[in-house]
């Protein structure tokens, strides 16, 4: 009895907080993100939105970030 008043005591104690992304504004990170993916990628950006693609490339690949609640 005393083993669960005390690990419900130390879990109580506990608390975890989110702080969310560290970036908010997706647009700002858009030019890196594509020019990390490689030749012949672009990217259409958005505050909580980025899109990147490459029409050149084989099968088109398309990537789609949204932050949101």
């Amino acid at each position: 009895m005393r083993f669960l008043v005390m690990s419900l005591a130390a879990l109580i104690a506990t608390e975890a907080h989110a702080e969310g992304f560290a970036v908010h504004d997706l647009s700002t990170v858009a030019g890196d993100a594509s020019a990390a993916l490689g030749a012949g990628f672009t990217h259409k950006a958005e505050p909580g939105r980025v899109t990147l693609f490459c029409v050149d490339c084989k099968g088109g690949p398309m990537i789609d970030i949204k932050i949101g609640r």
